[in-house]
């Protein structure tokens, strides 16, 4: 073979390794975005019934006005699928805060997604990307007089004459 032809074959063979590269990125990514998909479609069913709960009189299984003692097992909810393990990380009379994190051992493709949940709002999730299963994240509260936010990503003030509740630092 002459040297141009060599050189082509070359040339072919390192655009094929970049192609496939970029390929298999891609398609990892477009996973990893639809398992979340479906895991807030899940908290979404979560956190519905949670609402459910919450309003349910005490005699009927419910809260009776509070998440206090909510937990997936009084909505026969898993405590996982399998793509995530589901945590309530916190529940008082008024808030609910909900863990879910990815079943990927890989930090690549792990994610979590958090949920805060009152009784008539829409609930707001916030999503990570690449974090490993398992780590705890602070849950602060706040109480005084004045305005304030709870510190962080979640629902519900921190001021005020009531009960704040926010996802804190991580």
């Amino acid at each position: 073979m002459g040297t141009q032809q060599l050189l082509l074959l070359v040339l072919v063979a390192v655009v094929v390794i970049i192609a496939v590269v970029i390929a298999i990125n891609y398609f990892i990514s477009n996973k990893q975005d639809t398992e979340i998909d479906e895991v807030i479609n899940e908290l979404g069913n979560i956190t519905s019934s949670a609402q459910i709960w919450y309003r349910k009189p005490m005699e009927l299984g419910g809260g009776n006005g509070s998440f206090t003692g909510f937990s997936l097992h009084a909505i026969s909810q898993p405590d996982s699928t399998e793509l995530a393990s589901f945590t309530v990380v916190y529940a008082d009379k008024d808030s609910l805060f909900i863990e879910a994190a990815s079943l990927d051992e890989s930090n690549s493709s792990a994610f979590t997604v958090d949920v805060g949940v009152n009784p008539q709002s829409e609930s707001q999730y916030h999503v990570n990307k690449g974090k490993a299963k398992g780590i705890p994240t602070a849950v602060s509260t706040g109480n005084g007089n004045g305005n304030g936010n709870a510190g962080g990503n979640g629902n519900g003030n921190g001021g005020g004459n009531g009960n704040g509740n926010g996802k804190g630092g991580g």
